[in-house]
C-alpha cells in the first residue's frame, strides 16, 4: 500500500489531505513535469494584453510568475491548452500555452522561458510608473 501511494504522490495524485484525486484532475504526467513547474513564484500584480490565436486582444492581469510560467486573470475565461501571446513592458512579446482555466483565471507556461531578472526590472518599472 505504501508503495502504491507513493507512486501516485509522483504522479501528483495524492491531494493535500492525502486522498487520491481521479486521474482526470492529475496535474502532472512525470515526476520532471513537477519538478519543473515548481520553480519559485514572483507575487505581483500588473495590468497586460493577452493576444489570442484568433488576433483577439484582452486585457488580463498577471499575479505571479517564474521563468517558465505566471497566472493571471481574464474578463473572458481561457482554456486548457489555448496558444496566447502576451505583451510585457520591458520585455516585449512572450508566446505562452494556458496549462490550466478556472472561470477567469488561468496558469500557463512560457513557450521559452524567460529571464527572471528582466521580468523582475519590468515589474519594478511598472510599479514606479504607477
Amino acid at each position: 500500500m505504501v508503495f502504491y501511494i507513493g507512486l501516485d504522490l509522483i504522479r501528483g495524485r495524492l491531494s493535500m489531505s492525502g486522498r487520491l484525486m481521479p486521474r482526470s484532475r492529475t496535474r502532472f504526467r512525470t515526476p520532471l513535469d513537477f519538478v519543473a513547474r515548481r520553480l519559485p513564484r514572483t507575487v505581483c500584480s500588473f495590468d497586460t494584453v493577452a493576444s489570442t490565436q484568433t488576433d483577439e486582444e484582452l486585457p488580463v492581469r498577471v499575479f505571479n510568475f517564474s521563468e517558465q510560467g505566471f497566472m493571471l486573470a481574464c474578463s473572458k475565461p481561457l482554456p486548457s491548452g489555448a496558444r496566447i501571446t502576451l505583451t510585457l513592458q520591458g520585455i516585449g512579446e512572450a508566446e505562452a500555452r494556458i496549462l490550466w482555466s478556472r472561470e477567469v483565471q488561468a496558469g500557463g507556461e512560457f513557450m521559452t522561458p524567460i529571464d527572471a531578472d528582466r521580468l523582475l526590472a519590468a515589474v519594478d518599472e511598472i510599479d514606479q510608473d504607477a
